[in-house]
């Protein structure tokens, strides 16, 4: 940014700030707006979680629901910031109205569950009846969710002077990093999904009756500045260097969180914590925006540093973690502090690069609501791209350190789309690139992240379990991972960061022998979480028929590949492995069965705790036979 645009932008928002009232707003107003704010981020933020928590347990958690409610809430963010200006008087009521949405939401979860198993019951779509349910269900909370920081910003022009966008950016990034944190660790588990919804829809009608009473002056439309009904342009170059950006950073987040499981372990903690630096990124980078004057392609530089710094540095934090974790673990938040420290220390340097890039390209402020606007918009569909290309190929085909060489890749990218061709930004963005490339092939190890989150609990035992590791067999579908890791000439079965029992080891098969002489006749069982088939296998050599059901793709499709430690269970009579998640197939289906066994993992692990609740116990009871069984573990974190 050039002086003579500092200069001219400084004075435009001072008379947006001073100029209409003839005097400067008291700064308790300032102070309360912030706060308000700061609120609305922290609410805003909440719903993509609590909302995926909700409809995961009533019809599942498999990838196609997280995914069709993370696109949802992409698609419709993305619509509400690009059409936020038009509801310019009705921000007051933007918020109650997702206040309200949330506590009725949460006060009618037991209906809905209630009407969604009994209209689709035996609809040969009930999946996608189901998702398209869900997609309705989110879209609008999420359209209004996108309003709201565009409608902040605006209001906020009035209010104070400078770089009002990147103010309002920060505050509102800030209160979500905190929601994120206060939600997994405290609101949920106080007071669970349901009443944590609804208290923050509270705070949502706090928020809106606060604007409705004490800032009329500011939603009247008179107050919009004079150029409301011209054209806002951006660029072109600009707006697609934003595009490829966001693509880079969607990419960058997921991987991140893959990287997270095989090192801390697939536990919701792990993705709030991974979560919450994205967001204090967003927060750091525009502040880094209004007061040094960050420009976009300096954000994009750093970006590909940051990236340069985890190819080569992802090896020895995870040394470090190993080397600390046995003190932080006598203490679970200095535990939850050595993690969040370690994941700082890789990835809090890109997420604050890839947070400057929004407001680093507002520069002229004539109309804050509309900029901020379509630059969000623009942002939010790259997100979405981003997230299909990553699910849909780069997860699938590529090693994760290769990934980190694509963001880069997007990043350079977005960097030469963004100004006119100079020689020195693209020499320096390819070198960069290359440098990635290099430090890739000298100091990434792809391999410490299929020993399993446990080897990493102290110095010694991930010394030795990196020297024991052999060969690797891995399989990824969208969103999970499955491998058979061969250590110390044993098979081992990984799926997520999590490493279980040895393929060869008796004690599956032993669950499954053993709970079927307590099953009153030897008819029908159902298995939930096949996993390496050594459980159901023996069930189903022992029932006339047995049913399998299995949440990860990447495993069911390769029972094959354990045939020699699962009795071949794809050859066994009788036996029928089924793709879906376990709260959605014992809901759906009628059959009854005189044994039902649960060997999913830990509660502790992800998607996991659904199945260990009354709720689900209530829908089991109903699929048992009279005198029927169930049978339940839970293997240590």
């Amino acid at each position: 940014m050039t002086n003579s645009q500092m200069s001219g932008q400084q004075r435009g928002t001072s008379q947006v700030a001073v100029g209409r009232s003839g005097e400067t707003p008291p700064a308790y107003r300032r102070h309360i707006f912030s706060l308000l704010l700061l609120t609305s981020g922290f609410c805003g933020i909440s719903y993509e979680v609590l909302y995926g928590r909700i409809l995961g347990n009533l019809i599942g958690d498999q990838f196609a629901v997280s995914a069709a409610i993370l696109l949802t809430f992409l698609a419709g963010i993305g619509l509400g910031t690009l059409f936020a200006h038009r509801l310019w008087p009705y921000l007051w009521a933007v918020e109650g109205a997702i206040g309200l949405y949330a506590m009725t939401m949460a006060a009618g979860s037991g209906l809905l569950d209630s009407f969604l198993f009994t209209a689709f019951a035996h609809s040969r779509l009930q999946l996608w009846a189901l998702l398209g349910v869900c997609i309705g269900l989110v879209l609008m909370p999420a359209f209004l969710i996108g309003t709201s920081l565009p409608l902040f910003a605006g209001y906020m022009s009035r209010l104070v002077e400078g770089l009002v966008f990147s103010r309002v950016y920060a505050i509102y990034n800030l209160g979500a990093a905190i929601v994120v944190l206060l939600i997994e660790f405290g609101l949920i588990r106080r007071l669970g999904i349901r009443g944590g919804t609804v208290a923050i829809g509270i705070l949502n009608l706090l928020v809106g009756a606060t604007l409705y009473f004490k800032y009329t002056d500011l939603r009247k439309r008179s107050a919009v500045r004079a150029g409301w009904e011209t054209a806002i342009n951006f660029p072109r170059r600009h707006v697609g260097a934003l595009v490829m950006l966001s693509v880079a950073s969607a990419v960058f987040q997921l991987n991140m969180i893959k990287l997270g499981e095989c090192l801390f372990g697939p536990f919701r903690e792990t993705f709030a914590l991974i979560l919450t630096l994205v967001f204090l990124g967003l927060a750091a980078g525009s502040t880094l925006v209004r007061f040094l004057h960050l420009s976009f392609d300096m954000a994009v530089m750093l970006v590909l540093f940051g990236l340069l710094w985890i190819s080569g540095g992802f090896t020895w934090c995870s040394q470090i973690y190993a080397t600390h974790y046995a003190a932080a673990s006598e203490n679970y938040w200095m535990l939850v502090g050595l993690k969040l420290s370690v994941l700082a220390i890789l990835m809090l340097g890109p997420a604050i690069a890839f947070g400057a890039a929004i407001p680093a390209l507002i520069t002229r402020q004539l109309d804050v609501a509309r900029e901020s606007g379509l630059l969000l918009f623009a942002s939010s569909m790259g997100n979405v791209v981003g997230f299909l290309v990553m699910v849909l190929y780069l997860h699938q085909h590529l090693d994760y350190g290769v990934v980190l060489i694509i963001v880069a890749a997007f990043s350079a990218v977005a960097l030469a789309v963004h100004g006119p061709v100079l020689a020195y930004r693209s020499l320096l963005a390819v070198v960069l690139v290359g440098f990635c490339i290099i430090v890739h092939e000298h100091y990434w190890d792809e391999g410490l992240l299929y020993l399993g989150h446990t080897s990493f609990h102290s110095a010694e035992d991930l010394a030795e379990e990196r020297s024991e590791l052999e060969s690797l067999e891995v399989f990824k579908a969208p969103r999970d991972v499955f491998s058979i890791v061969w250590k110390d000439d044993s098979p081992y079965f990984f799926i997520n960061g999590y490493v279980s029992m040895v393929l060869d080891s008796p004690w599956e098969p032993m669950v499954g022998g053993l709970s079927a002489v307590f099953s009153p006749r030897p008819d029908r069982a159902l298995v939930l979480g096949v996993g390496s088939g050594n459980t159901a296998a023996v069930v189903g050599l022992l029932f006339d028929r047995t049913d399998g059901v299995e949440i990860n793709r990447a495993v069911l499709d390769n029972p094959h590949r354990m045939k020699a430690y699962n009795f071949d269970i794809l050859h066994i009579p009788g036996v029928r492995l089924i793709h879906d998640d376990a709260i959605r197939y014992v809901k759906g289906t009628d059959a009854r069965y005189s044994l039902i066994i649960n060997t999913v993992t830990s509660p502790l692990y992800f998607s996991s705790a659904k199945l260990y609740t009354l709720e689900f116990l209530t829908s089991v009871r109903a699929r048992l036979l009279p005198a029927g069984v169930y049978v339940t573990w839970a293997t240590p974190g």
